[in-house]
């Protein structure tokens, strides 16, 4: 019942929508983490750092590859 309207918003995302997800998601994770803020902060930019690594999806460029053929495809984080 919930799936068609939130489809027809979906639809309709444009880079502001996804950019305020974004933010909204990283202040989420900010808020559940207890204990130190520095240190969720330090976990984000860390998992935002590992997640660039690979080839860019729409203009096919290495990021953070550092030359290794290995990584264009990105980290794997789990064993094959």
């Amino acid at each position: 019942m919930a799936a068609p309207p939130l489809a027809s918003v979906a639809i309709r995302f444009g880079s502001p929508e996804y950019f305020a997800l974004i933010v909204v998601g990283l202040l989420v994770s900010i808020s559940l983490a207890h204990g130190s803020v520095l240190k969720a902060l330090g976990m984000i930019v860390l998992g935002l750092v590992l997640a660039t690594v690979g080839q860019d999806a729409y203009t096919g460029t290495p990021r953070f590859t550092l030359g290794q053929l290995e990584l264009y495809g990105g980290i794997n984080f789990v064993s094959s």
